[in-house]
Formats: structure tokens, C-alpha cells, sequence
């Protein structure tokens, strides 16, 4: 009995073959396809190119209507402000009442500034004749306690570097230069020594007498030196010289409208007080001017320095110096 073949093996072959057939085919065809497609890309791609060539770009399109816009949008941007620089009758009427308003209300602040500095300068001006009248007073004061407390009883005059005889009873104060003088004046001049006592001007109190032989003793000099007088009379006079010419008149006049302020029955009173007033102004005007203040500082100068020297050498010094000294000062 023959055998039969396997159903299996004569299914597969024809089976196979399609499958081959078909691969065939299908590789075929996408070889014809991959032909075409190769023929055809080249027409497409340069066609393409002409296409982008040919067509304008977003952005190249863009740009025109971009500066369109804005040249558009300037000039309606010119056209509203033209519109609202043109403004109607009513509203210039209203800015010129606006501006006027103003005006008047910066024309009544630039009155009432000038008047407010007017009111200030004035009150500068009191202040100052104020100040210059208490400064008149105060030189017054100064010169009216020169005259009365510091004047020299020898030349009568403010003293200048005062001194004070040694005799403890005494206490007399002089000018330096005065009191050398009296001193001096005593001098015999031949022999260049004191043959009658000296005394005190004032009270007539004895000084110690003076050795004619050196070394002397420091104790005989007869002079001592009056440090507080000599500071309060340089300040008072300091105060009375250096006063500003240009008040004195605004002082009297200052004063002359108090006067004329007062009552009637003080008529008397008020003329005294200006008779005093001009003695003082003369007095002040006098060492204002620079003759007493200037002649003061000459009295004070030489005194100071013939007393020094005499001070810091008396215990030395011979009767020839005193009898050149008694020629120099001419007593």
C-alpha cells in the first residue's frame, strides 16, 4: 500500500511562492515607485523654490504695513492735538479770568512781601539806633567815672599808668610821669641830691628819704605801682575811644524827641539834661576824634617807660642819670 504524502510539504510550497511572487511584486513596485519619485523630486523641488521665489514672506509683508500703521497712527496722533489746541471761546475766556486771578493774587503777595520788608528794615533801624544809643550811654558812664574816680590830681587829667607813693599813710594815686616830676622837681641840681624832704602832693605825708650812695635798698623807692587803677582806666578807655562817630547824631535826636515827649514842668530838668548831654557828647567827641585818646596813650607810653627804668635800676643808679633826668623832664 503506497504512502501518502504529507498534506503539510505540497500546502507550503505553493505558499511559498506566493510569498516570494509577492515580494517580488511589492519589491518591484517600490522600486517603480522609488524610481518616480526620484524622476519627479527634482520638478517639485524647483518648482518650490519658485513658489518662495514668487511669494513674499510674512515678514516682508509685515514691514510695509507696520510703517503704514505708524505713519497713520502719527498723524491722527498730530490731528487730535491740533484738535485739542483749538479750544473754544468759552474756555479762553476762562483761562484769561484764570490768569488774571493770578495776577492779582501774586501782585497782592509782592505788596505784602515789600511791605513786610520795609516793616523789618524799619525795625532794623530801631534796633540799631537802640543799640548805638545804649553803646552812647554806656561811653557816658565810662567817661563820667574816668573824670570822677581816675583823674590825676597833679595835671588833671585821666591817669595814665598810674602809681602810688610807698608811705602807707599816703595812698595817693598819680600819673607816672606826674609824680616823677614832682619827685624830680625836688632835685638839687648841682649836687644831684635831695636836701629838703619830699611829701606827698596830696597830704603832705613825708616819703623816705633817698641814699645818695649805691647799691640802694629796693625799700627806698619810693613809688608803688597801682595795678588795679591801671586796669579799670584802660578798660573805661578803650570804651570811651572806640565808639562809631556816626550814631551821635541819631542819640540826640533820639533824646530830643524824648524830651519833647515829657511834660511841660519838667522843662527845667530837661535843659539841665541837655546842658550835661553836650558837655559829655564834647567829651566823648573829643576822645572819639583821637586828641585826648591819642595825647592819653603819649602821657601813659613815657611814663611807663621812665618808671620802669627807674624800677629796675634804681639800686644802681648814679646822680649824674638823676640830674639828666631832672633836665630831660624839664621840672
Amino acid at each position: 500500500m503506497p504512502k501518502a504524502s504529507k498534506p503539510m510539504a505540497t500546502t507550503s510550497r505553493p505558499t511559498t511562492r506566493r510569498s516570494t511572487r509577492n515580494s517580488q511584486k511589492s519589491s518591484t513596485s517600490a522600486v517603480a515607485g522609488k524610481s518616480d519619485v526620484y524622476v519627479e523630486l527634482p520638478e517639485r523641488a524647483s518648482k518650490r523654490r519658485r513658489v518662495a521665489e514668487d511669494v513674499p514672506t510674512v515678514s516682508d509683508t509685515s514691514r510695509p504695513c507696520s510703517s503704514e500703521m505708524k505713519a497713520s497712527k502719527l498723524a491722527t496722533g498730530a490731528t487730535a492735538l491740533r484738535r485739542s489746541q483749538r479750544a473754544a471761546p468759552g474756555d479762553v475766556a476762562n483761562r484769561e479770568e484764570v490768569l488774571t486771578r493770578r495776577e492779582q493774587e501774586l501782585k497782592q503777595r509782592t505788596d505784602e512781601m515789600e511791605k513786610r520788608i520795609r516793616w523789618l528794615q524799619q525795625k532794623e533801624d530801631q534796633v540799631a539806633s537802640m543799640a548805638q544809643c545804649i553803646e552812647e550811654r554806656e561811653a557816658k558812664a565810662a567817661l563820667a567815672m574816668l573824670e570822677e574816680h581816675f583823674t590825676c590830681p597833679l595835671c588833671y587829667e585821666i591817669m595814665a599808668h598810674p602809681y602810688t607813693l610807698n608811705p602807707g599813710q599816703c595812698g595817693h594815686t598819680f600819673c607816672s610821669l606826674c609824680i616823677i616830676k614832682w619827685f624830680f622837681s625836688r632835685l638839687h641840681r648841682a649836687c644831684g641830691g635831695w636836701h629838703e624832704s619830699v611829701d606827698c602832693p596830696i597830704c603832705r605825708s613825708l616819703l623816705v628819704i633817698t641814699p645818695e650812695h649805691t647799691p640802694r635798698l629796693d625799700v627806698t623807692f619810693p613809688f608803688v605801682p597801682n595795678r588795679t587803677a591801671d586796669s579799670v582806666v584802660k578798660s573805661l578807655v578803650e570804651k570811651v575811644s572806640h565808639m562809631d562817630p556816626s550814631g551821635s547824631g541819631s542819640v540826640i535826636k533820639t533824646e530830643e524827641r524824648e524830651l519833647s515827649w515829657g511834660a511841660a514842668s519838667h522843662s527845667k530838668k530837661a535843659q539841665t539834661k541837655e546842658e550835661d548831654d553836650s558837655d559829655a557828647d564834647s567829651g566823648i567827641s573829643a576822645w572819639r576824634q583821637g586828641l585826648s585818646y591819642v595825647e592819653w596813650l603819649k602821657r601813659d607810653r613815657e611814663g611807663r617807660k621812665e618808671m620802669n627804668h627807674l624800677a629796675s635800676n634804681w639800686t644802681t643808679l648814679k646822680t649824674e642819670y638823676f640830674i639828666e633826668l631832672k633836665r630831660r623832664l624839664g621840672v
